[in-house]
Parts: structure tokens; sequence; C-alpha cells
């Protein structure tokens, strides 16, 4: 976690805290900027680093380079957010450019979860949960319980991430690996919970307020980029279908109903939101968000859903402040 009592002075920062290579950290004073990015699927977490290194410390002494284990320290314990929490993350190249070395890197339990298998695993009947703690060793898991048992292979070669993503697929649901947790929940509990956090925009007096805010307007392409006839075939069904008859058709692999149902549901972008800086926000949180036309009194903007679940979230941290951005949606369920 973050630093103890006796490192007032790295708790203080606004959010990087500190940046080990083993043992030995790398001074904060170098690091001019950070982005951390956490996103509601196995693409994330993500990191980037931008280091003045005038003396080639980082490179030549640290030897920074493809491969080397970054141990980071992150939150706002004296801020808004008020959370800390520790990870790891594989550096994945770090480009020079004059005296700033940019580090980006990868979650590197994340990056394990997609390193093909060297041999088989078989999952018959059981629960996401028993799944997820089976192939991503060393994470936390925080799942919910599904109604509905699956049956999974992992091949010889196959990526354990890509049973992850499609199961939870199958269940409606979301995959995420989030601040040393790897997350499986249901789309539909998510959209049926309480706001855990309520922003505005174009209050003054709101205890949260959006700095930024563009509305995305690009539902119809969303919605078409995935919007099929799905058809499967189930042994003892015969032919199962899902999805309007004017709609391309797709063939998958599913032998139920349901699963092949919640294939057609997915997280779609809203509002992508700009507010001071809280490290509370993270991917699956359900948030309130009111969007004031000008001011309290003229109304409330009724283009923009008020109950969104966080589907991306970036913190970012440089000489100016801390900021963190967000891109929030709304679950669809395919079926219009």
């Amino acid at each position: 976690m973050a630093a103890n009592s006796n490192s007032s002075e790295k708790r203080s920062q606004l959010f990087l805290q500190t940046v080990k290579i083993g043992k030995t950290e790398i001074p904060r004073s170098m690091i001019a900027r950070c982005l951390y990015i956490e996103v509601a699927d196995l693409t994330g977490p993500q990191l980037q680093l931008e280091v003045r290194d005038n003396s080639s410390y980082v490179v030549d002494q640290l030897g920074v380079k493809k491969g080397t284990i970054l141990t980071c320290s992150f939150g706002d314990p004296q801020g808004i957010g008020n959370t800390t929490w520790t990870d790891t993350f594989e550096v994945l190249k770090a480009p020079q450019s004059a005296d700033i070395v940019t580090i980006i890197a990868f979650s590197e339990k994340v990056k394990t979860l997609k390193i093909p298998a060297s041999k088989p695993q078989f999952f018959v009947k059981k629960q996401p949960a028993n799944i997820v703690r089976a192939l991503a060793t060393g994470l936390t898991v925080n799942a919910d319980n599904f109604k509905k048992l699956g049956t999974y292979h992992l091949n010889m070669g196959q990526k354990p991430s890509g049973v992850l993503a499609q199961m939870a697929q199958e269940a409606g649901a979301l995959c995420w690996v989030c601040r040393g947790s790897i997350n499986v929940k249901s789309m539909a509990t998510l959209s049926r919970q309480s706001p855990a956090l309520t922003y505005e925009a174009n209050n003054p007096k709101a205890a949260l307020r959006i700095n930024r805010f563009a509305k995305l307007n690009n539902d119809d392409q969303y919605i078409r980029s995935r919007q099929y006839r799905l058809m499967a075939y189930s042994p003892t069904k015969g032919l199962l279908t899902s999805g309007d008859k004017s709609w391309p058709v797709k063939m998958v692999s599913v032998d139920d109903q349901t699963a092949l149902n919640n294939l057609s549901t997915f997280l779609l972008p809203k509002i992508d939101i700009e507010v001071t800086g809280n490290s509370a926000i993270t991917p699956g949180l359900p948030m309130k968000v009111l969007i004031h036309n000008y001011n309290t009194e003229s109304g409330l903007d009724e283009s923009v859903p008020t109950k969104l679940v966080v589907k991306l979230a970036a913190h970012q941290e440089d000489r100016f402040g801390y900021v963190t951005r967000a891109l929030l949606g709304v679950i669809y369920d395919g079926t219009n």
C-alpha cells in the first residue's frame, strides 16, 4: 500500500506516490507526468510516466527497458477519494526524446493472463468465480453469483484472458482487473445499484463538480458496430437465434438461449467527463450525473441519463495538478 507514517513527504503527493524498480525508488521529483488508465475489460490497467532524465540515470543506471517491472503506489490519501493501493507494471517500451524518458507499461498481472497456456484446463458447470480463481492466480476474485453454471475449456496455446472475456460475455457481465482484484460483475446488477457518487455540471454549490464534459452522441454508430442477428446450434435445442431478422447474421458457438441473448448486452458510452482528481472513480462504479443546462434553475439536460456506469477512468497528475477523466455509459441489452 502507500507509504507509512515515516514517509509523509511521499504520502503528500497528489496521486502517484512512489515508483520502484526492485528496491530502488525513482526520485519523485524526476517524474513530470503520470497517466494511469483503468478500463472495464482486460485491456488495462495501463501506465505512462514522463521522467526527466538529464543524466540518463533511469536508462543507464536503473536499466529501464522492455520487460522491467515497476512497483507503483497510487492514491490520494489526503484528497477526495481517500484511497491508496499498490500495483506492478511491466514496461513495454521506454523511448527517449531530449531529456524526457516516456515509460509505457501494462499491468503485470493482466499481461500474465495474455500468455498462451502451456497445458489445458477444463471447467465443467462451474461458477465464474471458480473459473476466474483457477485462471487468475495472484489476484483477489470479486465476482457475482450467476444462475447459470458455465462450461469452458482452456486449450493449450490459448490465452486465459480470451476464456475470461468469453465467459463474461456469455454471462452478461463485465470482467476487468483493477487495484489487485479481478472483477466479474453482472451488467444487469450494475444497472440496478445505487450510485456511489453524484457529480453535477453548472452547479457551483455541488459537493462534486464536473469541470468539463462532452456528450458523445454516437449511439447509432456504436450500436450498429455490435448489432447482429446471432445464431447458434444446440445439440438438444436445435437452431437458436437472437436479434432482429433485418440485422446481419453472425454465427457463434454457444448452446444456450440465455447466453446467446447476453452476447448482445454491452456498456454503451454516453458522456466523457473531467473532474478534480478523485481516486475513488474506477471502472464498474455506478454514478449519478446531473447536467444543468445553464444553472440550477434552468432544468437538467435530459439527453444525458442521470444514472451511469464508469467504463474507463484515467487519472493524470502533472505539474498543473491532478485530474480524473471518466467515460461513462448505460447498459444496453440489444433489444432495439
